[in-house]
C-alpha cells in the first residue's frame, strides 16, 4: 500500500502492522518486530528532508534454526534528499546464519570514512574526497555472504568507490609536491656560496690579513736582530785597575820623641777580624817529599757567613782579535777525566762570519765571566734559522786542543836513552809554545821503553801522566797543560788537612747527594811488564788481605809510580757518595779547579770532599743576567 510520511523528517516502516513512532529529529528507525524475517524493502524512498543519520535497530535475536531455513537475505536502503538529485549508496550487506562470526565482526567507528555520493553527508571527521586507494581494516576482511544480518559492529561492505584515507600514500601526479627539504632540482646555472672561491678580478682586493707582496727593498722589522757595534759593552762592575795610591798603616816605624816632649800613648790594635785558626802544615808532595811546617803558600778561599749574599754578574765575550761578539747564554765546565775545559755558547745569527773557520783554522773566541777568563777554539757550529731571526751555536775547546786530533799531526814517540818522564813528556811539548805544570811523581824510564807508534803530542803526555796515577789539566785561559795527582791525599786524612775552599752552607743553594759503596779494598799489586818489577801497594795497619784487580803499566818500572798508581786504587774504596753543591759564580771564591779540597758547612755538620767537575752557566731570563755554578764533590764517609 501507499506509504504515508509523517510529520517532520522522519520515515515510518510499518513492518508488523504496529504503527511506528517516529523519533525525535531527523532519523530513520526500521522497527522489526519478533519472529518475522524482512525480505525486502522498497527500493526508494522519499524523504520530505536530508537525513543525516539512518539506524536500523533489532528487537530480537533472529532463531538460528529458522534462519538456516530461510537461507540469505539482502538489505537495501537508499536515501534520496530532496536538496540534490542525485542518488547516495550507503552500503548494502549479506547475512549467512552458518557463517561463525565471532571476534571478525567488524565495529563500525562513528568516524570512519563515507562512500563518495553526489552530496556528501557533512561529518567532522571524516574525509570527503573520492580517492583510488583502498580501506584498509584493523582486522581482517570479512568474505561476502548471501545474506547478512545487521549488527553495530559489523564490517562495511566492499563499494564500488574506495574510501579514502588522512594517511594514505598519495597517488602520483604530474606536477611534484613541494616540501621544505626536498632536493633541489639540477639547473643549468651553479648556485652562488658565500664563502666560495672568488673569480679573479683585475684589481686586487683590500684585506686586513692579506700577505704582503716582496718588494726589491727590504722591510725594516722592529725587532729585527741588531747589527754588532764597533764599541763593547762597559760593565759598572768591572775589573779595576791598578793605581799608584799605597796603603797607609796606623802602625809606622817608631821615631824617638824630641827632647822635652811628653809620652805618646800608642793605639789601640783593631780587633781581630778572620778565622782564628793557625795553619801550621802545608800539603804534602809526592812529587818532591817535601813537609812544610811553616806557613802555606796559599791561604785557603774562605766565604764568609753572610745573612744576605750580593753577587754582581758580568758577562763579555769576544774573538781572540777584538771583535766583540754578543752571547745569549754560555756553559764552561771540566771535570777531573777531561783534559780540556768545554765551552758553549749561543749567539745571533748575524755574527756567524764572526764565528767560521779561516785558512789558518778555526776561530778562538775568550769568554769573561764575573772576571774571569777562559779562551778556547769554535770547532763545532750549529745554525738555526727564523723567521726574522735565527741562532747559532758554538762548542769550544781549551787552547790545547792545538795539540790533539786532528789539528797536530801523529808521529812516533820513542826514547833511545835513559830519561826521566818529565823529560819524555816536555819533549813531546818541544817548539809548541805550550807550558807543563808537572805535579806528579818523576821516575826515570830506561831507554828503548818510551815507545808509542802514532799519537799527537797531547796524547804523549797524557800517557805518561796516566802511568804516574794522575789527571792532566789544561789552562783556562793560556797555552799550557797541568798535571795533577788523582789523590794527592788518602780521604780519611782529609780531616787533618788545610783545605783550599771553605763554603759555609748559607752560602749554598742546593745539594744533592747520591750514595755509592765500593768494596774496602786494604792492598793492589802493581806491576810492568818488561822489567819484572812487581810492587804491592799495602794499606798501613792492615793485613793486606783484601787486594783489589792488578794494575798492569809498562811505563811502572819505578816505586814512585807504582805508589800512586796503588793509592788511586786504595782511595776509590769503601762508603762515599757524590754530592753536588750550587751556587753562585763569588769573587771570594775565584776559579774553582778539580782536584781542590773543599769544607762544607760549619761544626759538627762539615765534612771535607775533593772537586770532580765545575760546570758554569750564564743566560739572560727576563732581561736579568743570571750566573749559577755546580761544583762536583767526592765525599767519603768513615
Amino acid at each position: 500500500m501507499a506509504y504515508t510520511p509523517p510529520s517532520g523528517g522522519a520515515v515510518d516502516f510499518a513492518v508488523d502492522g504496529a504503527a511506528y513512532s517516529p523519533p525525535a529529529g531527523t532519523a530513520v528507525d526500521f522497527n522489526l518486530g519478533h519472529g518475522l524475517a524482512l525480505h525486502a524493502v522498497a527500493d526508494a524512498v522519499a524523504l520530505p528532508v536530508a537525513v543525516s543519520a539512518a539506524r536500523l535497530r533489532l528487537r530480537a535475536v533472529v532463531d538460528a534454526a529458522a534462519a538456516l531455513a530461510v537461507g540469505t537475505s539482502t538489505l537495501r536502503c537508499r536515501v534520496t534528499s530532496a536538496a540534490s538529485a542525485g542518488d547516495l549508496a550507503v552500503g548494502d550487506g549479506t547475512y549467512d546464519h552458518a557463517v561463525f562470526r565471532g571476534p571478525a565482526a567488524r565495529a563500525a567507528s562513528a568516524w570512519r570514512d563515507a562512500a563518495a555520493g553526489a552530496r556528501a553527508l557533512p561529518a567532522p571527521w571524516r574525509g570527503q574526497r573520492r580517492t583510488g586507494s583502498s580501506n584498509t581494516p584493523g582486522w581482517r576482511d570479512a568474505a561476502r555472504l548471501g545474506r547478512t544480518a545487521p549488527a553495530p559492529w559489523r564490517g562495511m561492505v566492499v563499494v564500488t568507490e574506495r574510501a579514502g584515507l588522512a594517511w594514505r600514500e598519495a597517488a602520483a601526479v604530474d606536477g611534484r609536491l613541494a616540501a621544505p627539504w626536498r632536493s633541489l632540482q639540477l639547473q643549468q646555472a651553479q648556485a652562488a656560496v658565500g664563502w666560495r672561491d672568488g673569480a679573479p678580478v683585475d684589481q686586487r682586493l683590500d684585506s686586513d690579513w692579506i700577505e704582503l707582496s716582496l718588494r726589491s727593498g727590504r722591510t725594516a722589522l722592529a725587532y729585527a736582530t741588531a747589527a754588532p757595534a764597533a764599541v763593547g759593552l762597559v760593565a759598572p762592575c768591572g775589573s779595576a785597575r791598578a793605581i799608584e795610591r799605597r796603603a797607609a798603616v796606623p802602625w809606622q816605624t817608631a821615631r824617638r820623641p824630641g827632647p822635652g816632649g811628653g809620652g805618646i800613648e800608642p793605639p789601640e790594635p783593631p780587633a781581630f777580624e778572620g778565622r782564628p785558626d793557625l795553619w801550621l802544615h802545608h800539603r804534602w808532595s809526592v812529587a818532591t817529599g817535601a813537609l812544610w811546617l811553616g806557613r802555606p803558600a796559599e791561604l785557603p778561599r774562605i766565604l764568609p757567613i753572610r745573612s744576605v749574599y750580593i753577587v754582581l754578574n758580568t758577562v763579555e765575550m769576544y774573538r781572540a782579535d777584538g771583535a766583540p761578539l754578543t752571547p745569549t747564554a754560555v756553559g764552561i765546565g771540566t771535570d777531573r777525566d777531561s783534559w780540556a775545559w768545554t765551552l758553549t755558547a749561543s749567539l745571533p745569527r748575524a755574527q756567524l762570519p764572526l764565528l767560521q773557520p779561516t785558512d789558518d783554522g778555526p776561530a778562538e773566541v775568550v769568554v769573561i765571566v764575573n772576571g774571569l777568563s777562559w779562551r778556547g777554539l769554535v770547532e763545532e757550529i750549529d745554525e738555526q734559522r727564523g723567521f726574522a731571526a735565527g741562532r747559532v751555536g758554538i762548542r769550544c775547546r781549551s787552547l790545547t786542543a792545538w795539540l790533539a786530533d786532528p789539528y797536530a799531526p801523529r808521529r812516533q814517540w820513542t826514547s833511545s836513552s835513559a830519561a826521566n818522564a818529565r823529560q819524555l813528556a816536555e819533549q813531546a811539548l818541544a817548539l809548541t809554545g805550550y807550558t807543563l805544570d808537572w805535579g806528579v811523581p818523576d821516575w826515570l824510564v830506561p831507554a828503548r821503553l818510551w815507545n808509542i807508534d802514532s799519537a799527537a803530542p797531547l796524547d804523549a803526555v797524557a800517557r805518561l801522566v796516566q802511568a804516574a796515577g794522575g789527571i792532566l789539566q789544561s789552562a783556562p785561559d793560556e797555552r799550557g797543560l797541568i798535571a795533577l795527582p788523582r789523590y794527592a791525599n788518602m780521604p780519611w786524612t782529609w780531616a787533618d788537612l788545610a783545605p783550599d775552599l771553605v763554603i759555609p752552607a748559607a752560602g749554598v743553594r742546593s745539594l744533592g747527594t747520591k750514595f755509592a759503596h765500593k768494596p774496602a779494598y786494604n792492598a793492589v799489586i802493581v806491576s810492568g811488564e818488561l822489567d819484572g818489577n812487581v810492587y804491592q801497594v799495602q794499606l798501613q795497619g792492615t793485613a793486606g788481605d783484601l787486594s783489589a784487580d792488578d794494575v798492569i803499566d809498562r811505563l811502572v818500572c819505578d816505586p814512585a809510580p807504582a805508589r800512586a798508581r796503588g793509592l788511586n786504587v786504595l782511595a776509590d774504596t769503601g762508603a762515599q757518595a757524590e754530592v753536588t753543591l750550587a751556587l753562585p759564580l763569588y769573587a771570594e771564591l775565584g776559579r774553582i779547579t778539580p782536584g781542590l779540597l773543599l769544607h762544607f758547612g760549619e761544626g759538627l755538620q762539615s765534612w771535607r770532599g775533593l772537586v770532580t767537575g765545575v760546570d758554569i752557566r750564564a743566560s739572560v731570563s727576563n732581561r736579568e743576567l743570571l750566573i749559577e755554578q755546580a761544583l762536583t764533590l767526592e765525599r767519603h764517609y768513615p
